[in-house]
């Protein structure tokens, strides 16, 4: 829980530079204003990275055993231990480990000059951490040499600038992808086909083909078909809510918003979570990717989108897709991962292959984990709503902008309440389709 705090704090830096706070979400905000995407993708990978120390360090104090020091390195302590017998990884662990003798021993040296000194009631505490007063001693001591010899702040000539290389890849995008060639290709025919072939289609069908009494009653019979005749009347009373607000319609284009990003997200990040599950490396991979795609700030992204989509419906699906994948990759990896190894034996034990397994065996035993996973992707494209209206995307995140800008505060109330509204409907039906697969039987 404070891991994925910490990961949700950075992912808002942006948020809180555009009501005047400063650092890393201002200089982003400010290089975006000049359209330097360059820049600010420097910035924000240097929140993607400060949320990746984080996370780790957060992730191995959990893990953290209590035991005596060097009692928990077994083997190499850099490279897996697969490698030994390779002459130079040999001589770099060699290295690693003379470092970390002279350091303990350095470490119990300060521990005890320190305990000669220190009031009684200190002396056992000190002698129980004696890395950590090492660690305080050896800071202290850095600290000060820093200060007089300058090194108060990071060198301004140590410069790795991708700026430039990436603000020219950007060009060359909206030159070469808008439309390629003459060939009726491109970025904004793929944009006009899902407008006029997906987006329009699916919100005639909700509007005009399938009725508000008879979605309505959909919705109902899916909340009475998982969580009874409680959850049922909830969901028709927030419908109704919805409706007396006046924004039915726009709800049904962000639904259909929704619809589209929560399936494309299901089909990349199921498969993707899977994979990630049966091989380490690909979920090594898969944990950067996720903390990136979760941290860094919606509009370094959201921008080239805009430059090569033009904006509308399209351009805030794409972004929500980006911004709402983790959940479902991390939770359908760790579902897998966590079934029972001797039901997996079993399986081994009978005869059934890689596919049965998965089908039979990892992926009905995890269908919890990756209900919650679709659950928390639906509230992260809802979360995305208004951020699609700020490209020109209908529906209720344009409602919220629209009065914003038109200084009618009442408006935009009722289309964030709207908003709130339909997270809640969807949240308790997948919440309680969730509790209903990992009930016995």
């Amino acid at each position: 829980g404070v891991n994925q705090s910490i990961m949700m704090a950075l992912s808002i830096v942006i948020i809180a530079a555009l009501i005047g706070s400063g650092g890393l979400g201002d200089a982003v905000l400010k290089a975006l204003r000049r359209l330097r995407v360059g820049e600010a993708l420097e910035a924000g990978l240097a929140i993607v990275v400060m949320a990746i120390l984080l996370d780790r360090l957060s992730a191995a104090y959990a893990r953290r055993e209590q035991t005596q020091r060097g009692a928990q390195f077994q083997g190499f302590r850099l490279f897996a231990n697969s490698r030994a017998g390779t002459p130079i990884v040999e001589r770099i662990e060699a290295g690693i480990d003379w470092l970390y003798t002279n350091t303990a021993k350095l470490a119990d040296r300060v521990t005890n000059s320190v305990t000669r000194i220190s009031p009684a009631a200190y002396k056992a505490r000190i002698q129980a951490n004696p890395y950590l007063t090492g660690t305080a001693v050896f800071l202290i001591l850095l600290t000060l040499v820093s200060l007089i010899l300058g090194l108060d702040s990071f060198p301004r000539n140590w410069n790795l600038n991708i700026s430039r290389p990436a603000d020219a890849l950007i060009d060359w995008m909206q030159l070469n992808l808008v439309e390629i060639g003459n060939t009726g290709l491109g970025t904004e025919a793929f944009r006009d086909f899902l407008i006029i072939r997906v987006f329009h289609p699916l919100v005639f069908f909700f509007t005009e083909w399938l009725s508000w009494p008879a979605l309505f009653l959909l919705f109902a019979w899916a909340a009475f078909s998982t969580g009874g005749w409680r959850l049922a009347l909830g969901v028709l009373a927030m419908l109704t809510l919805i409706g007396l607000f006046g924004m039915w319609e726009f709800t049904v284009q962000t639904l259909v918003q929704v619809l589209m990003a929560v399936v494309i997200c299901i089909v990349i990040g199921i498969p993707i979570g899977i994979w990630a599950a049966h091989n380490d490396r690909v979920d090594a991979i898969m944990r950067v990717v996720n903390d990136t795609l979760q941290t860094i700030p919606i509009f370094v992204y959201l921008v080239p989108v805009i430059m090569l989509f033009r904006g509308q419906e399209p351009a805030g699906v794409i972004a929500a897709i980006v911004y709402s994948l983790p959940p479902v990759i991390r939770l359908t990896s760790l579902g897998i991962r966590q079934v029972d190894d001797s039901l997996i034996e079993s399986a081994n034990a009978f005869g059934s292959t890689a596919w049965q397994k998965l089908r039979k065996v990892e992926i009905p035993l995890a269908l919890p984990s990756i209900m919650l996973g679709i659950n928390q992707t639906i509230m992260m494209v809802l979360a995305m709503v208004i951020i699609a209206g700020f490209v020109g995307a209908s529906g209720l995140g344009f409602e919220v902008v629209f009065g914003f800008a038109n200084d009618n505060l009442g408006r935009s109330v009722e289309a964030g309440l709207a908003i709130v509204l339909l997270a809640i409907v969807i949240d308790r039906i997948t919440q309680a389709l969730a509790q209903k697969t990992a009930a016995p039987g």
